[in-house]
């Protein structure tokens, strides 16, 4: 509930300053901004491979609108990921449309901006890549930990990365038959199946 989370929030505060709503707008980039603005930290994640074994993580190649990163990240956040790799092309997450985007996931999920090939090739987990000829990941047995690899809006996952994937998904639309280009469009009906 709200009011928890506020009461969490003001726990763990370092500095609360009420301001008017002429003044967030002046410091906010949107036209109706929301009546809390947060300040924090950017985080220096560091990847504790040891804890990989255990989770779902994700790995993003070269996705490159600010929007669909956010979108990514609240997503994971519902979804309990807590790891996202982020290869070297991908949009900034500091970009303030993607911090919107991620309505305050940013500051739950840990995002790092990796080698992705020199990732894969370091872990021992499975590797599972969303492409259109994979197989429906909701035919498929996963396991409970590996990487799951969303790639490029329009160019899909790269040539050199896809040597790296032990296992080829498809993300089926959801309604059946609806098209999309974006990549958190098929994945916000994600349910992930574990054995």
């Amino acid at each position: 509930d709200r009011s928890s989370a506020a009461s969490d929030v003001y726990k763990r505060q370092e500095e609360i300053i009420e301001v008017s709503s002429e003044e967030i707008k002046k410091v906010s980039l949107q036209k109706t901004p929301q009546d809390v603005i947060a300040v924090y930290r950017i985080p220096d994640y560091s990847i504790n491979f040891e804890s990989l074994d255990g989770c779902l993580s994700i790995a993003l190649d070269t996705v490159q609108d600010p929007g669909n990163m956010g979108t990514i990240i609240r997503l994971a956040d519902w979804y309990g990921i807590e790891n996202i790799f982020c290869s070297l092309g991908c949009a900034d997450i500091y970009n303030p449309k993607t911090v919107q985007a991620t309505m305050g996931a940013l500051a739950r999920v840990k995002v790092c901006y990796v080698d992705l090939r020199d990732l894969f090739e370091t872990v021992k987990i499975p590797v599972y890549g969303t492409f259109l000829n994979g197989e429906d990941i909701y035919k498929s047995e996963l396991t409970s930990h590996g990487i799951i690899v969303m790639g490029n809006e329009g160019k899909g996952i790269s040539e050199n990365l896809e040597r790296c994937i032990s296992k080829r998904l498809f993300i089926p639309n959801y309604p059946q038959g609806r098209e999309t280009t974006e990549s958190p469009v098929s994945y916000t009906h994600l349910t992930l199946p574990t054995s």
